[in-house]
């Protein structure tokens, strides 16, 4: 499993974490930022959230479910973080969610549809990044997704592709 920490850093583990994802690089881990026509730039609007136990080679268990922000005054967000509501109004939780489940559903029949959509909205691609993998940490530029949710990196080292892992979005080398 990946685990994207969207922080700036300079490589040295100093910086702030705001966000987790998957190391795949999901703008807004989802791709559902919006820009809200305050020149602010991408807003987080919903995200992957997981929860796991196990070791280096196995899992005992894994959780993973979506968190979207709808009905939430931009107010009690976190800066960086936007709302349904701010972007578009309040709308009817169940009907979001059984409209986001078909989606969800439509979209597992199509698995390179889902890629080239992940990849159009990848904000960790074209970007610096560490990974902390279990067989050590990867740094280089993040150059593609693949199936079933690889992060490929392209480091000093030649390509390598990561399956595991925390990713943090690191400052452009100088």
């Amino acid at each position: 499993m990946l685990v994207a920490r969207e922080s700036e850093t300079n490589g040295n583990g100093t910086g702030s974490a705001n966000g987790k994802g998957n190391a795949s690089g999901n703008r807004n881990e989802t791709g559902t930022g919006s820009e809200n026509g305050h020149g602010s730039g991408p807003r987080k609007l919903a995200g992957v959230l997981t929860e796991m136990a196990g070791e280096a080679d196995r899992v005992s268990w894994l959780v993973v479910g979506v968190g979207i922000n709808a009905n939430v005054d931009a107010a009690a967000l976190p800066a960086g973080a936007t709302s349904l509501r701010a972007e578009r109004g309040d709308v009817d939780r169940r009907e979001f969610t059984q409209r986001v489940l078909a989606e969800f559903h439509a979209l597992s029949a199509d698995p390179e549809r889902v890629l080239d959509a992940w990849r159009d909205h990848a904000d960790t691609l074209g970007r610096r990044v560490r990974v902390d993998t279990p067989g050590g940490e990867v740094v280089g530029e993040a150059v593609d997704v693949r199936f079933p949710g690889a992060l490929v990196v392209e480091t000093a080292g030649g390509i390598e592709t990561v399956s595991a892992g925390d990713c943090e979005h690191l400052r452009p080398a100088d």
